[in-house]
């Protein structure tokens, strides 16, 4: 995977690879990438010095739906877009 959920360091960190096996870590960062292409896609983070605090934010949303169960790609990527204006 090209990039990390930056609001917690890397997605295999110890306290996340307790609470969730390795495939539901890949699942969980395969849709960050997703959601943060469709953000940059749409053009909604132009400013690097806003990337990381955005980058943040949308690992913080997809994190907490992985964590009350949600594990489809999908819904993952949907739900945590939703808040983010202009999509």
């Amino acid at each position: 995977m090209a990039s990390k959920l930056q609001s917690a360091g890397s997605m295999h960190d110890a306290s996340y690879s307790e609470a969730f096996d390795s495939e539901k870590l890949d699942l969980v960062q395969e849709a960050f990438d997703a959601a943060w292409l469709e953000l940059r896609t749409v053009g909604f983070s132009q400013n690097e010095a806003t990337d990381g605090e955005l980058r943040s934010l949308l690992g913080e949303k997809i994190m907490a739906l992985a964590a009350a169960g949600e594990f489809d790609r999908n819904e993952l990527v949907s739900r945590a877009l939703k808040g983010f204006r202009g999509l």
